[in-house]
């Protein structure tokens, strides 16, 4: 009986109270940390962002990305590669191929710094103070250069004062101040960007016969006239301050001439020509092709020249195509470069005119207006070009044949 009392009474005493709270539910102050936490809260493989996260990580985007294996070398991502779809590869570049802007490659080039000093534990000093500017302001830059006097420009030479600049003759305009210090003076005319023009050469260029006034008024032009005859010019219309006579000798090219100029040349033209037109080979100090434009002596004409080695890579380059007029004026033939100052008459050998007096009053019968003077052969420097050229086609005749060597000494034969 004393067994049960003493029993009783000590379940009565160490004996707990049942506890109010509900086990499902969830326990309050639990799992809850001071802010800010000084250690990464690790969660398996995801941290949580904190002050001891390691720069080299970052959260990832979705779920999916959890699965995602990193290749630790070259060959191991290489046979990752294999296994998966050509579809579905998607190669991860570890560092960008370049930068946006000049700002992102300066930030760029610090935390690679800094992360170059933090795998050598180099600590930076905190007694150092860098006073360098982290980026350039250039808007307070450019504010400070407008704001900045500076002295004007000196001109290095004084021109002589020209019609278009005399106070007189100054233009009221608004670009009237961009004449004031002289460097357009020699160049535009006043009151817009025209070319100035010399007044010394103003009227030669004003009044120059026109390739339309230098057909009228000739006779029926036909290439027979004109073919397998040495034309000799003896003057000469042009703004050159010198000029020499060169022989002119027309002839009719064959099919071989013409294909090796439509195929070399054809495709850089600057202007479409008609390759089926009459045509005649014109042989003088550059050999040139010439297309007939019309039937009263108007040409298209491509000169033999060497072509640029990046041709072939540069659609931009084009061949100007040369636009000339040829007319007869019995006993003479003239020739006209129609977009160039340039002019001259021909004679056949032996009727050419003798002295300059002579000259000038055989080449008024054409009526020309231009700067025109005599002109004559220079028969020391045809020679020389003639020894020169047989030169040059006997080095590459030798070339083209096997040459055998010749010894003192007989083979013996067995």
């Amino acid at each position: 009986m004393r067994l049960h009392v003493v029993l009783l009474f000590l379940v009565y005493t160490e004996g707990k109270k049942k506890s109010k709270e509900n086990d499902d539910l969830v326990a309050p102050k639990i799992d809850v940390f001071p802010a800010p936490f000084p250690v990464p809260v690790p969660f398996g493989h995801i941290f949580k962002d904190g002050v001891g996260d390691m720069p080299d990580q970052k959260q990832p985007l979705d779920l999916l990305e959890l699965d995602l294996h990193t290749p630790e070398s070259p060959a191991e991502q290489e046979k990752l590669l294999r296994k998966v779809p050509k579809t579905n590869r998607l190669r991860v570049i570890q560092e960008p191929l370049g930068y946006a802007n000049p700002r992102d490659q300066y930030q760029g080039f610090n935390i690679w710094n800094a992360e170059e000093n933090a795998e050598e534990g180099v600590t930076p000093s905190t007694n150092t103070t860098d006073d360098r500017p982290k980026w350039f302001h250039f808007e307070a830059i450019l504010e400070h250069n407008v704001k900045t006097p500076r002295p004007p420009v000196a001109i290095q030479a004084k021109k002589a004062e020209s019609p278009d600049t005399k106070p007189e003759n100054a233009s009221t305009t608004d670009i009237e101040e961009l004449s004031k210090d002289g460097v357009r003076a020699g160049y535009f005319s006043s009151g817009g960007f025209a070319l100035y023009k010399d007044p010394e050469t103003k009227m030669v260029y004003d009044y120059w016969t026109t390739c339309d006034q230098f057909e009228k008024k000739t006779r029926s032009f036909h290439p027979k006239d004109i073919v397998d005859i040495d034309w000799v010019p003896f003057y000469v219309w042009t703004t050159r301050k010198f000029a020499v006579s060169i022989v002119h000798r027309f002839s009719y090219p064959t099919k071989k001439t013409v294909k090796e100029y439509k195929e070399a040349y054809g495709p850089y033209l600057n202007v479409s020509v008609d390759w089926e037109s009459p045509k005649l080979l014109l042989k003088e100090e550059v050999e040139m092709l010439l297309l007939a434009v019309d039937r009263n002596g108007l040409y298209h004409g491509i000169p033999r020249v060497k072509m640029p080695f990046n041709m072939k890579f540069d659609k931009n380059i084009r061949l100007p195509v040369i636009t000339l007029r040829i007319k007869i004026e019995d006993p003479y033939l003239a020739l006209m470069y129609c977009e160039e100052y340039y002019a001259t008459i021909m004679a056949a050998p032996g009727a050419e005119p003798e002295t300059d007096e002579e000259k000038k009053a055989e080449a008024a019968v054409i009526n020309f207006k231009g700067k025109g003077f005599p002109i004559s052969r220079d028969l020391y420097l045809e020679e020389l070009e003639r020894k020169g050229k047989a030169q040059r086609e006997k080095e590459s005749e030798e070339t083209r044949n096997i040459k055998i060597l010749h010894t003192n000494f007989d083979i013996e034969r067995e």
